[in-house]
């Protein structure tokens, strides 16, 4: 009979005595009696798929095993079983916990970058009303060169660049600056590769992968 080795149930169901098996077993156990001294013991367990599916989101967010366990109580090793797929079942208590943990985007690491177009949609729009990267880049405390590979979708904007540059966008959307050479330049190069401006986009479809935007004559 099938069944996955190193989890309770590979002994219970699979009749497994190998030692992954009865290791996992007895650690099953322990943690029964564990929950049954605090009080919070229920012999109803929930498939791991769930709650293993939210770690890996707050993951993909910057949030760390250590976090979650900090702000869960759940004990690390539980954390890790379940992420390297060793658990196959848990506790509803447990999963109830991991489920609730909706952490806030402060909680996120400075590492973590932001999935959406919106950074280069906001870039893009300041230059088509002319602000030149390298005013942006020194508005935004930035290298040039990383200002092009965000307009261009060359990379991902952390969590806090994003926030930056959708500040700066707030403040300057409805700005246009002096014209210079370096102005008109940035005008001609958002035409040239159909960059849309501010008035294309609505405010909160600008992070919104399934948005594209208005038409440039709508917009004007």
């Amino acid at each position: 009979m099938n069944h996955p080795h190193g989890t309770p149930k590979g002994y219970t169901s699979g009749r497994c005595r190998c030692t992954p098996c009865r290791q996992a077993h007895a650690k099953d156990a322990r943690d029964a009696r564990r929950q049954k001294a605090y009080g919070r013991y229920t012999k109803h367990k929930r498939s791991a798929q769930q709650a293993l599916n939210h770690i890996n989101t707050l993951r993909a967010t910057g949030i760390t095993l250590k976090q979650i366990h900090t702000n869960t109580g759940i004990a690390m090793i539980t954390l890790g079983e379940i992420t390297l797929g060793k658990r196959a079942t848990i506790q509803a208590d447990t999963e109830q916990r991991i489920l609730n943990y909706t952490p806030t985007p402060e909680q996120a690491s400075p590492h973590a970058t932001v999935n959406t177009p919106g950074a280069a949609r906001r870039l893009q729009a300041l230059q088509y009303n002319g602000w030149d990267q390298d005013t942006l880049a020194q508005k935004l405390g930035l290298q040039r060169s990383h200002v092009w590979k965000l307009t261009h979708q060359k990379i991902s904007a952390t969590t806090p660049i994003a926030a930056r540059i959708t500040d700066l966008y707030n403040h300057l959307w409805n700005q246009n600056p002096a014209p210079t050479k370096g102005s008109n330049l940035a005008r001609a190069i958002a035409r040239r590769n159909r960059w849309l401006p501010p008035l294309a986009w609505d405010e909160d479809k600008l992070d919104d992968p399934q948005h594209f935007g208005y038409p440039q004559e709508i917009a004007a």
